[in-house]
This record gives structure tokens, C-alpha cells and sequence, in this order.
């Protein structure tokens, strides 16, 4: 997980402030264009030609961050459409600041670093997405997606240890109908996988899916690949890749 004693993030607790909602955490960072103040009383006469200087230092810096405030409005919209949680918007919205402050950019625009947010921040959360119901708002490819989720994943130093892999087969694989002896061996063997480096930074449903073609085809209940890799939203090859190295890890141990 990203450090969390960074700002935005309680470090005596494991909550996100409300704030990270915002593109000005809150703050009250508007000049209104009257001569009032907050209470609606009337700003003196001798203070006047101050706010005059800084309502046109506050126009000349809004087009600077406007692409900054646009991923904010973006984040919200996704919110609703994909029907995400309080929490893993708050999460999106914490790493989405982390990765501008680093100055990661993906094809030139500021806001697609919101989709590679909201991944991060439903696999951190424990609640993973497929990457294509992620990209169905958005017209940018897989390969660019990546691309930017590779840059943050060095960048912000996240943790990919996996969360509750069961939720993951109860959620992608219903309909799969796996017994419970293959679920206890799919649990097992990504636990020993998530100890092992080059397994760092592999796509959550990948890793089950090609734990799942591995434990069947071993128990002689073999489902078919193709089947396997449709019902968890990945390509075949993708799922072949990690099924090889899942492989010589099981034989290890």
C-alpha cells in the first residue's frame, strides 16, 4: 500500500480523509468576484485593490490546474457508473493526487491516470474490477493502460499482495462450478505466489484464473482454457504466460 503517512491519509488510522474528494482538499480557495466576505458584510475600502490583485493571480492559476480539477469530475462521474463504493472512490481519488504530484502523465492527458486509480484502488481495497469494465467509459487501449499502470506501480511503490483470492472466484468464476478441494488449492498456491517477486504487479484475475486452469487440469477436471479465460475477463495468452510460471512454482514446492 502507498505510504500512508503522506498527506491526505490519517497515520493514526487506516481511513482517507473526506477531503481527497475535492481537487482543493476543501479548502476555501475561491475569491468571489462581490466586495463580500463570508458573513456577507462588506470588505473595507482600504482592503479592496488587494482582492483586485488576487482575483487576477486567482483566473491566471486556474488554467494551470483545470486539467488537475477535470480528473476530480471524472472520478465523481465514475462513481456513479461504475457503482463504486464511499471508500474505494476516496482511494482513487488518493492515488490519483499521489500520481500528479509524482508528474506521471499517460498519453498526454492528466485525467487518464483516473483509470489506473480506480484499479489500484479496488485490488488495494480488496474488491478487484476487470480492467474492460473499467475501460468501457473510456476509449484509451489496454496497451496505453498498462503503460500508465506499470509508471505508477514503480512510481507510488505499491503493494500487490493479494486480497482474499476467494472473493475473486466467488465474484469472476460462478460459473465455473469448482468444488471446494480446488478452492482450498487455489487459496494455497497464491498464497505461496504472492511470496515471489515475478508475480508483482500481475493482473489479480490472471493469477486466479490461471491458478484454477492449473489445480483442474492436475485433478483431472480440466476446464476448457478459452472457457476459463472468458469467464474472468482475460486474454488467453495472458492466461497461458502465468499458467507456466505458476507451474514450475508448484513443483518447486
Amino acid at each position: 500500500m502507498i505510504d500512508k503517512l503522506s498527506s491526505g491519509l490519517d497515520s493514526s488510522s487506516n481511513f482517507l480523509d473526506e477531503r481527497l474528494l475535492f481537487d482543493d482538499l476543501a479548502n476555501f480557495s475561491i475569491i468571489p468576484s462581490s466586495n463580500v466576505d463570508h458573513s456577507s458584510s462588506y470588505i473595507p475600502n482600504n482592503s479592496r485593490s488587494m482582492f483586485v490583485r488576487l482575483r487576477r493571480l486567482d483566473t491566471k492559476s486556474k488554467s494551470e490546474s483545470s486539467a488537475f480539477r477535470d480528473g476530480f469530475f471524472l472520478l465523481k462521474k465514475l462513481h456513479d457508473n461504475l457503482g463504486l463504493t464511499r471508500a474505494i472512490t476516496q482511494y482513487a481519488a488518493y492515488v490519483y493526487r499521489k500520481a500528479y504530484q509524482k508528474r506521471i502523465r499517460i498519453g498526454g492527458s492528466i485525467t487518464n491516470l483516473v483509470y489506473p486509480s480506480i484499479y489500484i484502488a479496488c485490488n488495494e481495497l480488496g474488491s478487484p474490477r476487470q480492467i474492460s469494465e473499467i475501460l468501457k467509459f473510456n476509449p484509451m487501449s489496454r496497451k496505453q493502460f498498462f503503460r500508465g499502470y506499470k509508471k505508477m506501480f514503480f512510481s507510488l511503490e505499491i503493494n500487490t499482495a493479494l486480497h482474499n483470492p476467494i472473493l475473486i472466484l466467488q465474484r469472476l468464476g460462478a460459473n465455473l462450478q469448482l468444488s471446494e478441494k480446488i478452492k482450498r488449492d487455489v487459496v494455497s498456491l497464491l498464497s505461496d505466489a504472492k511470496k515471489e517477486p515475478q508475480f508483482c504487479g500481475y493482473n489479480r484475475a490472471t493469477l486466479v484464473a490461471a491458478a484454477v486452469y492449473l489445480l483442474t487440469s492436475e485433478n483431472k477436471t480440466s476446464i476448457p482454457q478459452h472457457k476459463i479465460a472468458k469467464e474472468f475477463g482475460i486474454s488467453d495468452v495472458s492466461l497461458r504466460n502465468c499458467y507456466f510460471k505458476l507451474r514450475v512454482l508448484r513443483q518447486k514446492n
